[in-house]
């Protein structure tokens, strides 16, 4: 199971803490702190959000290479991932017409 609290800090500097509570094993808690950059009012001072969840979704390919490789008998010395994605905004949260979207998920895993 996955738990994570976050809160604000001050302006769009946020602290997340997040722990992985394994069956029958001990609870791992980290420290996670996020920013925005200047265009959205922080100060670029953390990684922001989205950048965490973009390199989240390139651990989970690379650790998803490994079992795979692991299960087949296929040694993997090296492997790396690439992910792009493009997110974009639009309209006015004041007016109620705000979109957000991912506009481009691109996925390169490459085994060596």
């Amino acid at each position: 199971m996955f738990e994570t609290e976050a809160r604000i800090l001050e302006a769009m500097r946020k602290v997340a803490v997040t722990w992985l509570r394994p069956p029958g094993g001990p609870a791992a808690g980290y420290t996670l702190v996020s920013d925005e950059g200047p265009h959205l009012g922080g100060e670029g001072s953390a990684p922001t959000p989205l950048t965490y969840f973009v390199a989240g979704v390139a651990f989970c390919v690379l650790t998803h290479l490994s079992r795979c490789g692991r299960d087949l008998k296929v040694p993997i010395e090296e492997a790396q991932a690439r992910v792009t994605a493009r997110f974009r905004r639009t309209g006015s949260v004041l007016q109620g017409t705000a979109r957000g979207e991912c506009a481009r998920f691109e996925i390169r895993a490459v085994r060596r």
